[in-house]
């Protein structure tokens, strides 16, 4: 199963998550469908085992995201220097309100579940949420890349491309000598971890979300863009 679809199902947020409300709706419309007794008999059994496994499903992939998330706060508190406590849903809810956006699933589990930043074991400082820099007008708009571009090489690039690298992005990390790392929050490439310069803008490769993105840098893999 998907990392991220099993973190969706630990937190609540998808579709099929244990912790939202079921309503067989169309299960009580086809249910009332006139068919034979025996018949209706046999779907009605034949729907309610449906229902019965979509739900163990879902508390499976529940319980196995939790465990996720349980380990990668164990390896963080015992490898980093200082962390902060985590926020709250209510400072998450605050915060989409105000700027009017949703933030990715990994950020807010990262941001209510584990620490509200910390200092990473190479000196690097994952910011805190009061810390995070954001334009208003930016950070509604979608980050509109989708590939690597190193504007120091490309003789075409204008002063309005360069511009929109700054939007639908928060950045998490300033690495020092203008490298920082950002996460996508509006776009097709939402919830993904880049990498910027002075000279251009890296996605990881495979992508990678913010939860793995972390585990890697905690575990000291630097292949973040598929170089061995």
């Amino acid at each position: 199963m998907p990392y991220s679809l099993v973190l969706e199902r630990a937190s609540g947020t998808h579709n099929y998550s244990v912790q939202r409300k079921v309503e067989p709706t169309h299960l009580r419309v086809l249910c009332s469908v006139p068919v034979s007794q025996a018949h209706s008999n046999k779907f009605r059994f034949t729907a309610l085992e449906a229902l019965c496994f979509i739900s163990l499903w879902c508390l499976g992939a529940q319980r196995k995201g939790m465990v996720i998330i349980m380990n990668l706060k164990e390896k963080l508190y015992s490898k980093v220097s200082a962390y902060n406590k985590p926020v709250s849903e209510q400072d998450i809810r605050l915060f989409e309100q105000k700027y009017n956006i949703l933030l990715p699933q990994e950020l807010v589990i990262f941001y209510t579940s584990i620490c509200n930043g910390c200092k990473m074991p190479d000196g690097s400082e994952i910011k805190k949420l009061e810390e995070w820099e954001i334009n208003p007008s930016y950070i509604i708009k979608d980050f509109p890349f989708e590939d690597f571009w190193i504007w120091e090489n490309d003789e075409s690039y204008d002063e309005s491309k360069l511009q929109e690298t700054l939007f639908g992005n928060i950045e998490l990390v300033d690495i020092g000598d203008c490298q920082t790392w950002n996460i996508i929050v509006q776009g097709k490439k939402k919830g993904e971890m880049w990498f910027f310069a002075d000279v251009g803008i890296q996605p990881c490769v495979p992508p990678k979300g913010m939860l793995e993105w972390i585990e890697g840098w905690l575990d000291g893999d630097n292949e973040y863009f598929g170089i061995e």
